[in-house]
């Protein structure tokens, strides 16, 4: 498929990428117990999907455009009066019973205070950045059509992007009684949709609250924070975090996840899912003027994710590996950075969270095995020899036949002999040699 719609037509059905033309609908049903069902679609504006193929100088009719997309899975909907592809569902990714569970294993940590999404039983807060270069970057939009489009191509995709929108629908169990301007109401005033355009540098903040909301201010559900986090339960609330009753000002001072349960006097309840994180990243496997010989693998890991890792300076983010195997929930972020192309010499590695808290150890790279001196490899001796071994960071340890002995060792006893040589940081020298008088 070499004309250009054709090929868009197939980037948006392997890789459901983001694109112009698109709309995405995330909708949120939460019970006054904190249950909650949560979907998302992805729709591609059909007539505009032909206009951006058409603009390009190629055309595809709507018989050929329909035929393709519906046997890869997509389904013709309308919205609004128009009509959309609807992408195949992966909603099966979406299980959460509760809001615990929505927080814990759906919705990644949240740290950015102009990114995040606030959901509770009776209350939504979101702040939305919808910056589409940023959604390229995220999604590695930019290098995919470097390889498909021309720059003409992809000034045009450009364009469309600023078309797509975001639009968000919450349902609660009581009607909403205040909710940020532009938002659509149902009949019941239970549902509320936000709708939010993917135009450069949006930053959208759109909020809803019901008739029963607890109001609590300096806490927003979701969120990882790098500081102590400190709010004060309402008057006649009843309150317990992580399971203990509280009351007054609450502190939240070390690191960890917590659980903030409101109860009013009407019975009405309201939850938080918080954390603080003032650690730094965790390195295994590296200490502090440790001596390694190049073939060192580290785990990092830290619980509001990575932001980045240098090594002397120089960004080795995509270098990363992310250990899937490990990782218990959404909230692990554990990864692999192995020694690759690192000279000999010192290095500094530097290891920074998404909250700024970093981590940093000075190392040395040896790549250069221990020299041995007094014996030489498969050497025949007819008189007592001087073993004698050096290197430049330590020698660890010297075995003889499979025993320990000291540098500057005399050996003059017949036989058949092997050396083996181990610095600190784990470079080996062997040396077989005889003995005969």
């Amino acid at each position: 498929m070499k004309t250009m719609v054709k090929t868009i037509f197939c980037m948006f059905l392997t890789v459901a990428l983001l694109s112009g033309c698109m709309r995405i609908e995330e909708s949120f049903e939460v019970g006054a117990d904190g249950t909650v069902k949560i979907s998302a679609e992805v729709l591609y504006d059909k007539q505009k999907m032909l206009e951006l193929g058409e603009e390009a100088g190629e055309k595809i009719s709507e018989r050929e455009a329909d035929a393709m997309m519906q046997q890869e899975g997509y389904k013709i909907i309308v919205r609004d009066g128009k009509e959309y592809y609807q992408a195949p569902s992966n909603n099966e990714l979406l299980q959460a019973s509760n809001l615990k569970g929505f927080y814990q294993d759906i919705l990644l940590p949240q740290t950015d205070p102009k990114d995040y999404v606030s959901l509770t039983e009776t209350s939504f807060e979101a702040l939305i950045t919808a910056d589409s270069q940023d959604m390229n970057e995220d999604m590695g939009i930019d290098d995919l059509f470097d390889d498909y489009t021309s720059k003409e191509e992809y000034e045009l995709l450009q364009k469309y992007m600023k078309d797509s929108e975001l639009v968000l629908t919450v349902t609660f169990a009581t009607p909403v009684v205040k909710a940020s301007e532009g938002a659509v109401f149902s009949e019941d005033k239970k549902t509320v949709s936000f709708s939010v355009p993917v135009t450069e540098k949006t930053l959208k903040e759109v909020y809803a609250y019901c008739e029963n909301d607890i109001a609590l201010d300096g806490l927003k559900s979701g969120m990882l924070y790098k500081n102590t986090v400190t709010y004060t339960i309402p008057a006649g609330v009843q309150a317990t975090l992580n399971g203990i009753a509280v009351e007054g000002t609450v502190s939240s001072e070390k690191t960890g996840r917590h659980e903030l349960l409101l109860k009013a006097s009407d019975g009405t309840q309201k939850s938080f899912y918080y954390g603080v994180d003032k650690e730094a990243p965790v390195l295994e496997g590296i200490k502090k003027n440790g001596i390694y010989n190049g073939k060192k693998v580290i785990k990092i890991s830290d619980s509001s994710d990575i932001a980045k890792v240098t090594v002397d300076g120089k960004n080795v983010m995509d270098e990363l590996e992310l250990d899937w195997e490990t990782i218990e929930d959404i909230r692990d972020f554990k990864y692999s950075y192995y020694f690759r192309r690192l000279k000999e010499g010192k290095h500094t590695l530097a290891a920074t969270d998404k909250l700024g808290n970093q981590y940093s150890v000075t190392f040395r790279i040896d790549k250069t095995a221990p020299k041995v001196t007094g014996v030489k490899k498969n050497k025949l001796y007819k008189k007592t020899v001087t073993i004698k071994v050096t290197d430049k960071n330590g020698v660890k340890s010297i075995t003889l036949n499979g025993k320990n002995i000291k540098t500057g060792k005399k050996v003059s006893k017949k036989g058949n002999y092997t050396l083996v040589a181990k610095d600190v940081a784990g470079n080996k020298t062997t040396v077989k040699f005889k003995i005969k008088k």
